[in-house]
């Protein structure tokens, strides 16, 4: 913390014990050494020979620590950061028992590594890590993969139906075409040729519904038509389509979770807040329940932190120092927030399956307090 020169001895006493309690908040005990310093008075006192004022500015402990660090336990812990993305490439190939051993000469560099630097210095504060092994790597929400996944098979094959079929042509039109969003996504996989033919029969009946609308005797009724011609929720046949595969996801990983609890979550994947919500209530076991919102709860927290350490050392120009994990922190963190663009575009105001109209307090066996 830098100039304690500008502040009275009480408020500085004030902000060491701030920023002390927030450490502890989250690095729990022991939190890491606090400087108080003045690189101004320390440079002023270096340049005119004071040493009392260069005691006072605090400098000579914080150049101390740093001179320790940068003699003794910078290259472990360079190594350490090295085993660290070795052993986890490793984890992500096929498992066989030349890379179990390989996985295995590995840990013990680390602990013979990891020894050899607690001998030289005193034990280093690190950042807490998650209690689950398994969140080290996750990949994002599978509740969307498994949407995305059946609606882009779904779009190829209509894409090209509404193209060269009069009679899918037709139902089309009747439903009115697609929700608007959805509209845009056959438009981004479609050639013009396609949305021609495929859009001008939708076209003519709203042109026709129009017309017809204008003969109308009187203002509510014009508004009635006009409200009909809008197509409705379930008009659309690719909101049919992935509603039926997030249900159908949604009632397979709850069936998973229930059936073998631990390796159905250790298998999880860093499911998304809309789809993490339906997953619980999906689920009726109320201590399985509590153990999601737990390791939901750690994988939020282990986002959260790739997403400092990222922004911190991007703010400090040494972004060639973060990891892969921090330099993707920012999609990884909204992937898990709100899911998928082309698959979460609406309120998540939906139930699971086998639970409609079902309150998810209840369903969780958590009390309204």
């Amino acid at each position: 913390m830098n100039k304690h020169d500008a502040v009275v001895p009480e408020q500085r006493v004030a902000a060491l014990s701030f920023v002390r309690q927030h450490l502890k908040m989250i690095f729990g005990r022991p939190t890491p050494p606090i400087f108080s310093i003045s690189a101004k008075d320390a440079l002023k006192a270096k340049l005119s020979g004071d040493r009392d004022l260069l005691d006072a500015s605090g400098i000579l402990g914080f150049e101390e620590q740093l001179l320790g660090f940068l003699l003794t336990k910078r290259s472990s812990e360079y190594l350490l950061r090295m085993y660290d993305r070795a052993r986890h490439f490793l984890l992500d190939l096929p498992q066989t028992a030349e890379i179990s051993g390989l996985i295995a000469r590995v840990d013990a560099l680390n602990k013979e590594i990891d020894g050899t630097k607690r001998g030289v210095a005193t034990e280093p504060v690190s950042m807490p890590t998650v209690s689950f092994r398994a969140l080290r790597r996750l990949p994002s929400c599978e509740i969307c993969a498994h949407v995305a996944e059946r609606l882009w098979r779904f779009l190829c094959e209509y894409q090209y139906e509404i193209t060269i079929s009069r009679d899918e042509q037709q139902r089309f039109a009747d439903r009115g075409g697609l929700c608007p969003f959805h509209t845009w996504q056959l438009q981004a996989m479609s050639s013009p040729y396609g949305i021609s033919a495929g859009h001008a029969p939708v076209l003519e009946r709203l042109a026709a519904a129009l017309r017809y609308s204008a003969s109308a005797l009187c203002r509510q009724e014009i508004d009635a038509q006009l409200q009909k011609m809008l197509p409705g929720e379930h008009d659309c046949v690719l909101c049919n389509v992935r509603s039926s595969a997030e249900h159908e996801a949604i009632d397979a990983a709850a069936k998973r979770l229930e059936r073998d609890p631990t390796p159905a979550l250790n298998k999880l994947s860093a499911i998304c807040i809309p789809h993490f919500v339906m997953l619980v209530s999906a689920v009726y076991d109320d201590e399985l329940a509590r153990t999601m919102l737990r390791r939901q709860a750690t994988v939020l927290e282990r986002h959260t932190e790739d997403m400092r350490r990222f922004a911190i050392k991007h703010a400090g120009v040494r972004r060639h120092l973060a990891s892969e994990e921090e330099t993707t922190a920012a999609e990884r963190g909204l992937l898990l927030v709100v899911g998928r663009q082309q698959v979460n575009f609406m309120p998540p105001a939906r139930t699971a399956p086998g639970v409609e109209g079902k309150d998810q307090r209840s369903s969780l066996g958590l009390s309204a307090e």
